[in-house]
């Protein structure tokens, strides 16, 4: 059996999924370098926006929206602009999930994985670019 350091503890399971959680809500970044929360419930809000934008389509209204990124910078949005910034985040979410569950399940089958191993992992994931 290793040697344990006290400082740099063998993390549970719960803590290994708690960090898959945080990493699959941490902030995305666009092409345009724009950084997004692109949680659940961010998600959800911009889909609706694109919906919207459907609803003033509809009526013959063309518009654009305000949208405020992570660090409050407000931009304006086209309903191109809002389907493109939803379909790009949401790829760059999906490929950043898949790649994190992979680790999460190595880290979970292995027996002694330590804090620093998981610190290291999360902050792999601290941004998208």
């Amino acid at each position: 059996m290793p040697i344990l350091n006290p400082l740099d503890p063998i993390v549970s399971d719960q803590e290994i999924v708690d960090a898959l959680i945080e990493i699959e809500n941490s902030p995305v970044q666009a092409d345009d370098q724009n950084i997004f929360v692109f949680d659940a419930i961010s998600r959800f809000r911009m889909q609706q926006i694109v919906e919207h934008f459907d609803a003033l389509d509809a009526a013959g209204e063309a518009a654009h929206r305000d949208w405020v990124l992570i660090d409050n910078t407000v931009v304006q949005v086209t309903k191109e602009q809002a389907y493109n910034y939803f379909r790009e985040l949401s790829e760059k979410a999906a490929i950043r999930a898949v790649a994190a569950r992979v680790q999460a399940d190595v880290f979970l089958a292995a027996t002694e994985t330590i804090y620093s191993q998981l610190q290291a992992w999360k902050n792999q994931y601290q941004l998208i670019v």
